[in-house]
């Protein structure tokens, strides 16, 4: 190799660990967020468990406010992963360059070890903790809405 296709790889490499390195940024953002709103959801829980009754007419705005957060979190969710996918797809861009001009084939390597790893473990699907945050915030959004609802019916009886 000579000595600009060296500079070159260079520059490919170094732009390859910065996208990496805001994918995995986005990534631990998100983390904080979603550890920040089910802190949250719990301190809300515990204002409405606080008055010692199962559901009281107080317990409305609270209800709200669990599901606003729930709203939030989804919010967050898609957002975060969205920049962290944005720079990780870059950084598969300068990965694919980078196999260029060395001649490499990361790709097919990778992709025949998720396979392995799906025959050991024994699973079809794509694991993703994104679904897993999206599904937990679609149940604080409903435990919200049931709060609320259960409050009013005890507010108008």
């Amino acid at each position: 190799m000579e000595e600009n296709e060296s500079l070159k790889a260079g520059v490919v490499l170094e732009c390859y660990k910065m996208q990496v390195g805001r994918s995995e940024h986005f990534e631990t953002q998100l983390l904080s967020v979603v550890r920040l709103h089910f802190t949250l959801v719990a301190v809300l829980l515990a204002v409405a468990g606080f008055d010692k009754s199962i559901v009281g007419t107080d317990d409305l705005l609270v209800g709200i406010a669990i599901s606003f957060v729930g709203l939030m979190g989804l919010a967050c969710v898609r957002t975060y992963s969205y920049r962290a996918l944005r720079h990780g797809r870059t950084a598969r861009q300068f990965r694919m360059r980078l196999d260029q001009i060395h001649e490499l084939d990361f790709d097919s390597a990778r992709d025949a070890g998720k396979v392995e790893a799906k025959k050991e473990l024994g699973i079809s699907f794509e694991p993703s903790v994104r679904r897993v945050w999206r599904t937990s915030y679609y149940a604080v959004i409903l435990l919200g809405l049931a709060l609320t609802v259960a409050a009013a019916v005890a507010k108008f009886q």
